[in-house]
């Protein structure tokens, strides 16, 4: 039983240091690649940086209290502007576990609970202990069992393993190093920006002195660097990805240097959603994600999803998900006709 008015576990004092470093890091970079700055400037701002971060690091922990009882989540937090949150376990819909590689010794996890789609509608806890997660978890399944349903422990109805070969080619197809190679030749941009002149110019010289073979290298090497980038992200994301059923709810377990668990229910599921780029459109790849209950945006375009399989053979799409979603009537999704040369 969880003590009233608790705070978090000291250890979540990294997790905010973490997360102030974040919100500050692109203002160092600023102060740090300063031309008016001197190098001893430079590191006092930095060093007054990280005090500042790890001083509100603390300051978020300390103002971040909760009490759980069998009915709801009560939840304070705020060092400047103070924010009470009630969530009763009811109207809960998604539990999700991160446990990010410095927490793993530690076996602490970051965790998420949703009563919808809402970024409002959110309660993120820091850092917790495996049994206290438990112990909301126990009071969620209690609260949102019904009395016609067994309450003995579920056993898993369906299990699916991702393979590591598709896997693979997944992570080959993702179109993701573009984005990187983008975002690669705006830092190397930006940061010759604020350079000192004379490393500039030395630059400059040995680049406008490279052939066109030259050029051809370093555009291969950065593009390559995107690609293994592109490929670590992902594989680390979905690496021994693993959907189980447990009569009216699923859980997800992926990752491999951050390892993430979601747990939620069926009946949340509104709609079931198809993705398949041009490239795993020839590998014959598909995503299957799902969009849960209010988590569709009027205002925005973009809707928060659910992946559920990452990938999988476009071939047997119907018949793994009939097994994790009996109850609705799915469809084999058709390819639109194409044109081969538009295509091309």
């Amino acid at each position: 039983m969880m003590t009233k008015s608790a705070h978090q576990p000291v250890v979540a004092v990294i997790a905010e240091i973490i997360m102030t470093v974040r919100e500050f890091f692109f203002v160092v970079l600023f102060l740090f690649f300063g031309h008016t700055r001197s190098m001893t400037s430079r590191l006092i701002v930095i060093v007054g940086l990280i005090l500042l971060a790890i001083l509100f690091g603390v300051l978020r922990w300390w103002f971040f209290t909760y009490d759980v009882t069998p009915h709801e989540i009560t939840l304070k937090k705020g060092v400047f502007i103070r924010k009470y949150v009630h969530m009763p376990f009811e109207r809960i819909q998604t539990i999700t576990r991160t446990q990010p590689f410095y927490f793993q010794p530690f076996d602490f996890y970051r965790v998420s609970i949703e009563t919808s789609g809402k970024k409002d509608d959110r309660l993120v806890f820091s850092a917790l202990r495996l049994t206290q997660i438990e112990v909301i978890e126990q009071y969620r399944q209690q609260s949102q069992t019904k009395t016609t349903e067994s309450k003995e422990v579920p056993k898993a109805d369906h299990v699916y393993h991702i393979q590591t070969s598709e896997l693979v080619v997944f992570a080959l197809t993702s179109l993701g190093s573009l984005g990187i190679f983008g975002a690669l030749a705006t830092v190397i941009s930006e940061l010759s920006m604020h350079m000192p002149q004379d490393l500039v110019a030395k630059f400059d010289h040995w680049f406008s002195g490279q052939t066109f073979a030259g050029y051809i290298m370093i555009l291969a090497v950065i593009l390559i660097v995107s690609l293994v980038i592109a490929f670590a992200r992902i594989y680390n994301r979905y690496y021994h990805f693993t959907l189980t059923r447990f009569g009216v709810h699923l859980a997800i377990t992926q990752g491999l240097l951050t390892k993430k668990e979601i747990q939620l229910r069926l009946s949340r599921i509104q709609a079931v959603h198809y993705e398949q780029s041009l490239l795993r459109r020839w590998v014959n790849l598909a995503t299957i994600n799902v969009l849960l209950a209010s988590s569709g945006r009027e205002d925005k375009e973009k809707q928060d999803k659910t992946t559920i399989i990452p990938v999988v053979s476009s071939s047997k799409t119907y018949h793994v998900l009939s097994d994790f979603l009996p109850s609705y009537r799915l469809i084999t999704p058709k390819k639109t006709i194409g044109i081969d040369h538009a295509m091309f």
